[in-house]
């Protein structure tokens, strides 16, 4: 019947349709100079984002290496206040021991 073949006819006017929206989705519909600048921007994307993460990591190797040379500093200041401490008790022990001797000569 007319009725069949109208529903037949929009059924495959339909799924064409579909069809073509996914090639579009998919970047299938493009032409061929169009898809090798896809492909190029896609490449370029990649490269790019590749070159990001070696300066991010980078970036975190300095701020680790910076860390640690915070850390080596207060470690020499440490020591060095200790040598200081070290050096100030060394010195009185070696001072002579000045021993004050009762004057047998005056009475009190």
């Amino acid at each position: 019947s007319k009725e069949e073949d109208a529903v037949t006819s929009w059924r495959t006017f339909y799924n064409a349709e579909l069809a073509r929206q996914k090639e579009i989705e998919l970047n299938l519909d493009i032409d061929p100079e169009m898809r090798d600048l896809v492909a190029q921007s896609l490449t370029l994307e990649n490269k790019l984002v590749a070159e990001l993460i070696k300066m991010k990591t980078a970036a975190a190797l300095v701020a680790v290496q910076e860390n640690e040379v915070c850390i080596c500093n207060a470690k020499i200041q440490s020591l060095r206040e200790l040598r200081n401490d070290l050096e100030s008790r060394q010195s009185r022990l070696m001072a002579p021991a000045v021993v004050t001797m009762p004057d047998l000569n005056s009475r009190a």
